[in-house]
């Protein structure tokens, strides 16, 4: 029938034999996996949704316990495994000896990916490193959206990432979801660690006039941050709220916490009058 499809018919033919005399010794090696799945497929809770002979192919050369082992993770977690033959034959290609064998270029990457500048650019070592998770590891990662989403993350800690999904492979149903929620969460925790650094600079910055820039303790770190947060307003303005008020020198007739808190109050209104403005404008929709 698809003889004009075949361009090597006698080598389509022993590649064929070879393949059932493959899946032949399979069945007759590891019966309780047939079991297995015939149950998985009845009373079980896949209802027919396990092709049994691909399954029997695609395992050849993994350890029948480990293959047991799957179907029994497999079973456990049903509810949350949305595509169960996906998530089987690539359990088997990451489990399989050649996956074993090639170890050692993701060691590579990693340690490419580790060291300082090199002549690849941190966008192309993650290219690999996905591509190479895709291709040996039996994922299909997104690497657009793996990348827009470390923007901003330390190099390392988005390798461990990778690696961790990796070696938790078994255990994660989502990949693509657990590793966008790990890189929000490492994003988060970056913002944070620079909101501190900021914090401690201005105090720092405060500390300095309070004591050799003539303010003599009339600058209130805290009634300023608390007014920055009140006002919803960046501290790098509030930083250059500070240095204008230096620029300008103490002034014994004034306060000059309030003049900088008058002035971020001042900001929020303004920002507020536009957005009003604009809202009510006549091309506003």
């Amino acid at each position: 029938e698809n003889w004009d499809k075949v361009g090597d018919p006698t080598g389509w033919v022993l590649k064929s034999l070879r393949n059932l005399l493959n899946m032949d010794a399979c069945l007759d090696e590891i019966p309780e996996l047939l079991s297995r799945l015939q149950y998985l497929n009845g009373p079980g809770c896949f209802d027919g949704a396990l092709d049994v002979d691909n399954i029997v192919a695609c395992s050849d050369g993994v350890d029948a316990d480990s293959v047991l082992e799957m179907l029994k993770h497999l079973e456990d977690n049903w509810m949350t495994i949305g595509d169960p033959m996906a998530w089987l034959l690539n359990s088997f290609r990451r489990a399989s000896p050649s996956r074993r064998d090639s170890s050692s270029k993701a060691s590579d990457f990693r340690s490419l990916a580790d060291v300082g500048p090199t002549d690849h650019s941190h966008d192309k070592q993650l290219r690999l490193r996905v591509g190479w998770l895709n291709r040996e590891g039996g994922f299909t990662l997104n690497f657009e959206q793996i990348a827009e989403a470390a923007k901003g993350i330390e190099r390392g800690r988005v390798n461990e990432l990778l690696d961790a999904l990796e070696e938790k492979w078994q255990t994660i149903s989502n990949p693509m979801g657990w590793l966008s929620t790990a890189l929000r969460n490492s994003q988060s925790s970056t913002l944070s660690v620079a909101h501190e650094e900021q914090k401690n600079n201005l105090r720092a910055h405060i500390q300095w006039l309070n004591s050799q820039g003539g303010f003599r303790n009339r600058l209130s770190f805290k009634r300023i941050i608390a007014a920055a947060g009140r006002a919803e307003v960046r501290l790098d303005r509030v930083a250059a709220l500070l240095q204008e008020v230096e620029g300008q020198g103490p002034n014994d007739s004034q306060d000059p916490t309030a003049r900088i808190i008058a002035a971020l109050l001042s900001q929020t209104q303004k920002a507020g009058a536009r957005s009003t403005a604009k809202a009510n404008s006549p091309g506003a929709s």
